[in-house]
């Protein structure tokens, strides 16, 4: 069974990098300032959220939402895409428990 700690720790993740100053890399993945800051609040919030409790709302679309803002390929997009994908896990088990 998948947990919210394992999510916190991957939100922690992507934090951590985006807390850094964009890189060439990054931009050449397609990042830009502006979403850089974007989602450094959007991660920031998500994790406060979901320690709170008050996430009634699984962002299960992250990497497709990445892609809208142009980024295109890294290891964050990955990394986007497991968190979406763990709280989505976590979603069909909340909404599902006989499936357990």
């Amino acid at each position: 069974m998948k947990t919210i700690d394992e999510v916190i720790e991957l939100i922690d993740q992507m934090l951590h990098e985006l807390e850094k100053p964009l890189t060439f890399e990054m931009q050449s993945h397609g990042w830009s300032e502006g979403a850089r800051q974007a989602y450094l609040k959007w991660f920031s919030d998500l994790r406060k959220d979901l320690l709170e409790g008050t996430s009634d709302i699984f962002p299960t679309l992250i990497a497709r939402s990445m892609d809208h803002w142009g980024i295109v390929d890294g290891d964050l997009l990955n990394l986007g895409a497991r968190i979406g994908n763990l709280l989505r896990e976590i979603e069909d088990q909340i909404r599902n428990p006989e499936l357990d």
